[in-house]
């Protein structure tokens, strides 16, 4: 069911699905309304804005219903729906009506049609975008839009900042603000042929698979180097050099053996004299050193 509001503007439901069956039937019941001209809307007003009439309200917002349809349909684009517009509008023409000041001499139409026109812009600035943008900024690009389709027919060719910041009479530092504040966000799970947009941004957290490779190799040649060792010069080796953690001082392992320094420093030796022919071989010397 779509949702709009009757004559007393309460929210109510068509017995229709389909969005364009219901503008259909939403045109037929604008045109119910009578166009109030400008004597009855003066007095009108006055009922409402001094004797509180709701009736005098809604006859005058009925009146000027296809003045909201109107600019509704000047927002519609393929990212909105055009009912959900002309709800958006009726809400804008509804408030200005309460805002209206009959004695600053402007023309309540035209009052009016801003306050719609300002009601959609809040509406599409809120809905169409993931980061929220002040209306103004949203105002100003709309106008940098509108200008560079102006000159793109005028030049026969895409007009450049400077040339569209001198036909607005703006900095281009202002232009290029409003540029930048209004880009286009996008999804990282926005799909692509062969993945997403995920996958194209560099995980800083994870491990350089050609390090982890390089690493695997180093590690499957040492195995291969350490083998040519005795059990006792193996485990000299590795209580030196531990597997995990830092190098540890040749006093400590010393002590853990049983072994004075200097001893313990020739069979060090001994062992890296014994490693570097196959080192040599396995292309590993450079580690040895």
């Amino acid at each position: 069911m779509v949702r709009y509001m009757d004559d007393n503007f309460r929210s109510v439901e068509t017995p229709y699905q389909n969005e364009e069956t219901h503008i259909a039937w939403y045109i037929k019941q604008m045109g119910n309304h009578r166009i109030l001209d400008k004597k009855e809307l003066s007095q009108k007003f006055k009922e409402f804005k001094i004797g509180g009439s709701i009736s005098s309200r809604n006859d005058i917002i009925n009146s000027h219903l296809r003045l909201a349809f109107k600019y509704a349909k000047n927002h519609y684009s393929n990212d909105f729906e055009l009912i959900d517009l002309v709800q958006e509008s009726n809400y804008g023409l509804f408030k200005g009506i309460y805002k209206f000041d009959d004695s600053l001499g402007y023309a309540m139409g035209t009052y009016l049609g801003w306050w719609c026109k300002q009601s959609l812009i809040l509406y599409k600035a809120r809905n169409k975008r993931s980061v929220y943008i002040p209306t103004y900024l949203v105002e100003e690009s709309n106008k940098v839009r509108k200008t560079t389709r102006t000159l793109e027919k005028e030049l026969n060719r895409e007009p450049n900042d400077r040339e569209i910041a001198e036909h607005m009479h703006i900095s281009i530092e202002k232009l290029v603000k409003i540029q930048a504040h209004t880009q286009e966000s996008i999804s990282l799970n926005t799909e692509l042929p062969n993945g997403s947009f995920l996958d194209l941004i560099e995980n800083i957290n994870a491990e350089n698979p050609q390090k982890e490779t390089e690493l695997s190799d180093f590690a499957k040649q040492m195995d291969k180097l350490l083998f040519n060792l005795s059990e006792s010069e193996l485990r000299r080796l590795r209580a030196e050099y531990p597997e995990y953690g830092p190098k540890r001082g040749t006093r400590t392992v010393c002590k853990a053996f049983g072994e004075c320094h200097e001893s313990f420093r020739k069979n060090n030796i001994k062992t890296m004299k014994k490693l570097k022919p196959f080192a040599n071989k396995q292309g590993l010397k450079y580690y040895l050193d």
